[in-house]
């Protein structure tokens, strides 16, 4: 697998099915952009989440009850939604799950859930930081992990979680 961005990526659908001119505009003009303060906030966020959810899916030092604290009450929040919502001895969930279906057609979702006896998802996640409410209803990049995850695994479990 390549670690290019793929043409048809969740994280853009957006922009390529509201504008599919795009596509072709993004491989012909090279643009440089910089790394926002926001932009850094929201990796360092990412990075976070994900050292918590490994933390607590591949250890015996956290339950339910722990206390969890990085100084970041959003991200304790959503840690603890998660972990409420999908218990450890319940689930497994895969944080920044690479799905690759076709060189044009692969992204990485942020959690990828699975009930412990099934070998495929039920829940896709999608970790969402900033002041910027992001809708669930309608969610291409959601709508477009489900599509990649049923390709992947041949079905889609009826009720996958789709959340932000």
């Amino acid at each position: 697998m390549k670690n290019s961005h793929a043409l048809f990526s969740p994280s853009s659908s957006c922009r390529w099915l509201e504008c599919p001119l795009s596509l072709k505009l993004e491989q012909e003009i090279k643009i440089e952009t910089k790394e926002s303060e926001q932009s850094r906030a929201g990796t360092e966020a990412h990075k976070k989440l994900e050292q918590l959810i490994t933390t607590y899916y591949n250890s015996d030092l956290f339950n339910n009850d722990s206390i969890i604290d990085i100084s970041d009450p959003y991200i304790n929040s959503t840690f603890k939604q998660i972990i409420t919502r999908y218990p450890k001895k319940e689930y497994k969930i895969l944080p920044e799950a690479s799905l690759y279906y076709t060189p044009d057609i692969h992204g990485t979702c942020d959690m990828l859930v699975f009930r412990w006896k099934e070998c495929y998802p039920v829940g896709v996640l999608d970790f969402k930081y900033g002041d910027t409410e992001v809708p669930v209803i309608g969610n291409t990049q959601l709508l477009m992990y489900a599509y990649i995850v049923s390709k992947l695994f041949g079905k889609i479990e009826k009720g996958l979680t789709l959340g932000i």
